[in-house]
């Protein structure tokens, strides 16, 4: 595990001039009612479980960081839904609490010029080198703020599942494991928090412009998964096959706990 520090932190993450604190309440702001509009005007979304997700995300003890997983079959997953599961008043007020979520995002799609990373960043998201391996210094910021108290979502396939968004999951990546593994180090444990979603891929696909509408999104969020114990191992754990063992099972664990959901879930309307 490399280890970040704040000037880590400030480096990938800091608003750009421009933008600062209230900046970043603007841009989030206008994303979320874009986000409201397409998903709660032209759609409808439902959420099983609101109250446990609001709960984590704007209720947990101060200084525990949290960790949300969930499946990744469109393009517009994040912000999105996100923007609508959360009050927007809390999106609003970023720059008093600073609790709105961290994302990840390829650096070749997000970041390929000064506008788009400037958008971004304003946005609370952070690059992520496609290849660059898990010891990528994105990886390690990324885990300094879950020990920090700070959210960070993301989406252990990698990827938009294009070939069956409402079936078989693909592969779920290492790099959930690693990032909680490395999450763990703290005096708190983070929360990890999975949701399942139907239905995302109806309103926006990958190679699409337009958007759909008519259509029902069905989120449904768990209870917190129960990784204490592998956590625990993680503080302990220094070889590298032993540490790559825990970080696979990590990840199958929250693979079960997202396919348990998606079990619960209805059958796309």
């Amino acid at each position: 595990m490399g280890v970040a520090t704040k000037e880590d932190d400030m480096e990938l993450s800091a608003p750009p001039t421009f933008c600062g604190e209230y900046g970043r309440d603007l841009v989030m702001g206008i994303v979320a009612l874009g986000s409201r509009f397409v998903c709660s005007v032209l759609n409808h979304t439902e959420i099983v479980n609101h109250e446990r997700f609001l709960e984590a995300a704007m209720s947990r003890p101060a200084g525990q960081g949290l960790i949300t997983v969930a499946n990744h079959t469109s393009t517009l997953d994040d912000p999105s839904l996100p923007c609508v599961m959360l009050p927007l008043s809390f999106i609003l007020s970023e720059h008093q609490h600073h609790s709105n979520r961290w994302v990840f995002c390829a650096k070749d799609i997000c970041f390929k010029n000064a506008f788009l990373s400037a958008a971004f960043r304003c946005g609370k998201t952070l690059p992520l080198e496609r290849g660059g391996g898990l010891e990528q210094r994105t990886m390690d910021v990324a885990a300094y703020k879950v020990r920090n108290g700070e959210w960070i979502h993301t989406f252990p396939e990698g990827k938009v599942n294009t070939k069956t968004p409402d079936g078989e999951m693909l592969p779920f990546k290492w790099g959930v494991g690693k990032l909680i593994c490395d999450s763990a180090t703290g005096h708190v444990n983070p929360i990890v928090l999975p949701w399942y979603h139907r239905n995302m891929h109806l309103i926006k696909q990958v190679k699409n412009p337009l958007i759909g509408y008519g259509n029902t999104v069905q989120v449904v969020v768990g209870e917190p998964v129960q990784l204490d114990d592998l956590m625990q191992r993680c503080k302990h754990c220094r070889k590298d096959a032993e540490q790559q063992k825990l970080w696979a099972e990590i990840t199958a664990r929250i693979r079960t706990s997202i396919e348990e959901l998606k079990a619960k879930s209805e059958p796309p309307k």
